[in-house]
């Protein structure tokens, strides 16, 4: 679960520095400034959620639902983040490659959790 975890704040960390960036372009598309705090928000909720479970290996049932529903939530605005950039971007490669788009995403498969990568 921790690398799963490492490598969706990875992924996200990424995709929000690269939206602010074009935030401008996104909202013309749907993208709020809203979307970007919350998903903003997640990430810090997540890595807080992630290093206290580092640290409380005897709840890691409980735990881990927490962190599942914020990883779950994280997921849904990356992938609205980079579907609108799709669209955005679709004539500059350059700018898609920034967004990881038509790229392998950073997060790994975790069937335990029955996540769907992409």
């Amino acid at each position: 679960m921790a690398k799963y975890v490492d490598s969706t704040l990875q992924d996200a960390k990424v995709l929000l520095k690269t939206a602010q960036k074009y935030s401008d372009e996104l909202v013309e598309y749907g993208v709020s400034s809203a979307e970007l705090d919350a998903l903003q928000t997640l990430i810090a909720e997540l890595s807080k959620i992630d290093g206290q479970q580092k640290g409380k290996k005897t709840t890691v049932g409980t735990e881990t639902e927490s962190q599942n529903s914020v990883i779950a939530a994280a997921k849904k605005k990356i992938k609205l983040v980079r579907d609108t950039a799709k669209n955005v971007f679709k004539s500059s490669p350059a700018i898609q490659k920034e967004f990881h788009i038509g790229e392998k995403s950073l997060m790994i498969s975790n069937s335990y959790n029955n996540f769907q990568i992409q």
